[in-house]
């Protein structure tokens, strides 16, 4: 791969239903004014390696922070600041092949995807309770 794009491969539920535990994602390097809210970031977090949704940026102090989230979760976002940001998710590799996160249709899924996820996944959970599964 080109020295600014790396494979990293989705391990958890946090980002359900857009990225699924074992999608490949192609990561790349990019600058703080390239992101956008609405992009999917890999981030050091804790120690721990996270991949979530970018929900806002917020560059009060001079330095730039990134508010992070994952799809399917209710919490508070995680503030952390931009150098701990590894990369942004320009495709993902599906078992039906790759998909582009950076085309137009996908961007604005992205956007529409931090207020819509979070709201399905709780329908779904409040679904599973009044059928009792």
């Amino acid at each position: 791969m080109q020295d600014n794009l790396s494979l990293f491969e989705a391990d958890g539920y946090s980002m359900e239903p857009m990225l699924r535990r074992g999608d490949r994602l192609v990561l790349r390097r990019v600058s703080a004014g390239e992101l956008r809210v609405g992009d999917i970031v890999l981030a050091e977090i804790d120690g721990r390696k996270v991949c979530h949704r970018v929900i806002g940026l917020d560059s009060t102090g001079g330095s730039l922070c990134l508010l992070l989230r994952g799809d399917a979760s209710f919490s508070q976002p995680d503030r952390v600041p931009f150098q701990a940001c590894l990369g942004k998710v320009s495709s993902v590799i599906k078992s039906g092949g790759a998909v582009s996160l950076e085309t137009f249709p996908q961007r604005v899924i992205s956007r529409l995807a931090i207020y819509l996820f979070p709201a399905l996944m709780g329908l779904r959970r409040f679904a599973a309770r009044l059928l009792g599964r």
